[in-house]
């Protein structure tokens, strides 16, 4: 039950990200599911380093199985454990492995711009614009 009950977060989490992108990503797979579920657990209870040291741990390990909403999982949590460098990289790499993923293109512009990089932010909008459906 338990399983079921994180299988449908995990949906429901990225279902934003399916209604308004553009699809060119291969599957998810089991391990990273499993790594996205209990990262975003230690998320939910704010053990930031825990949940960035998991994700950390599973690309090692598993490095053909990393995945863009991995990536972008990972850019969040460095958000919120304010370091933005590390965040914005995250997101740069989340579009790498996705190009057509509009929330890393939209997250990567958002930090760049705040971090006084205004050229990267522009194009990071630009592209973010470019693969979005709506």
């Amino acid at each position: 039950m338990k399983k079921l009950f994180f299988t449908v977060l995990v949906i429901i989490f990225f279902i934003p990200f399916n209604s308004y992108c553009k699809e060119n990503e291969k599957k998810l797979s089991n391990k990273a599911i499993i790594c996205l579920q209990r990262a975003e657990k230690h998320k939910e209870q704010k053990e930031f380093k825990k949940a960035i040291d998991l994700i950390s741990s599973f690309k090692t390990k598993y490095p053909d199985e990393n995945h863009h909403y991995v990536q972008y999982l990972l850019g969040t949590l460095y958000i919120d454990s304010e370091k933005m460098d590390k965040a914005l990289y995250a997101f740069e790499e989340s579009v790498k492995l996705n190009p057509l993923f509009c929330p890393g293109w939209h997250s990567a512009g958002n930090i760049a711009y705040d971090l006084g990089f205004y050229e990267k932010a522009g194009k990071s909008f630009e592209n973010a614009y470019s693969v979005s459906e709506k």
